[in-house]
């Protein structure tokens, strides 16, 4: 929808314009790193290639272990769907121990939850940022997400601060 489609426009053009990140595409088990290869525009234009988007088996545990590894402030994208070698989907709770190993290092999760119907089913698009408890990372997603409609749900997993705000 229109709305889920500004808050990833929104989010990617921040991202992109930055120049500061590594991008990375995950399809057809691999991990391919696009800023070497592209400018910014062109990432723009491959992360918004919906002939792109529709291809399978990205390697999502193998992507979050990347993250914990290296340590470095990160953004996700993703619908959390693995796929097993056989092409049935993954049940386990895969992400639960890079998770962990990145809220041990001291850094925060947080998770900006959309929601989209695939086939009729209602499923989500998470965007998942890794970063330190300075929020570096989170800010810059935040200013990418200012004045675009608030169609998700926001989520943050911490062990040492917890985001508190009021509303009068």
């Amino acid at each position: 929808d229109s709305d889920t489609k500004a808050t990833f426009n929104g989010l990617t053009q921040k991202i992109t314009s930055n120049g500061n990140f590594n991008i990375y595409k995950l399809a057809n088990s691999e991990i391919t790193e696009l800023t070497g290869e592209l400018n910014p525009a062109q990432q723009f234009q491959q992360i918004h290639n919906t002939k792109e988007q529709n291809q399978l088996y990205a390697p999502i545990e193998a992507t979050l272990k990347k993250i914990s590894d290296e340590g470095r402030s990160a953004i996700l994208v993703t619908d959390f769907e693995e796929y097993t070698k056989d092409g049935g989907l993954y049940t386990q709770a895969y992400a639960a121990p890079y998770f962990k190993k990145w809220l041990e290092g001291g850094g925060d999760i947080t998770f900006f939850i959309t929601d989209y119907v695939e086939n009729k089913l209602p499923k989500h698009v998470y965007y998942v940022v890794f970063d330190s408890n300075h929020h570096e990372l989170l800010k810059l997603v935040e200013q990418g997400l200012e004045g675009l409609p608030k169609n998700y749900t926001r989520f943050t997993l911490a062990t040492n601060s917890y985001p508190m705000s009021y509303s009068y």
